[in-house]
């Protein structure tokens, strides 16, 4: 395996065909550099490897989940289909809802808190772009 590979993969059982080193020897790891060099790994187990990945998982990451809306395709069959929604809000525990989910606007797939919003919702930009 050659010097990236010692630096990347640690050895966890023995008797490791041509072909499995050659695999993992060629598996795309990269790490970014910081100025103060405190950025540790995560270490994955692959088959018989302990692999060490990038953290892929970091505050910006989590922010793009959290910000995550349903998908057009999913919002046009909202639209046109009251069982597709239906079946959509049926996945989602009301308690969990703000207002436990009375006010839904279907065109922009979001639960409001009150009822004041949910019209300010409706007469803003927001919701004209949809």
């Amino acid at each position: 395996m050659g010097d990236a590979g010692s630096k990347l993969w640690e050895h966890t059982s023995s008797g490791l065909s041509t072909a499995e080193i050659l695999l993992l020897s060629e598996f795309p790891f990269r790490t970014k550099k910081r100025s103060d060099n405190s950025h540790t790994l995560p270490k994955v187990l692959l088959s018989n490897y302990l692999a060490v990945m990038p953290a892929i998982r970091g505050a910006d990451s989590r922010k793009k989940t959290r910000r995550y809306t349903r998908d057009l395709d999913q919002i046009h069959a909202d639209l046109y289909s009251e069982r597709h929604l239906a079946q959509y809000q049926e996945t989602k525990a009301p308690e969990d809802l703000p207002a436990l989910g009375e006010f839904y606007c279907k065109e922009c797939a979001k639960w409001f808190e009150s009822e004041s919003n949910f019209t300010a919702h409706h007469k803003g930009k927001p919701h004209k772009r949809r």
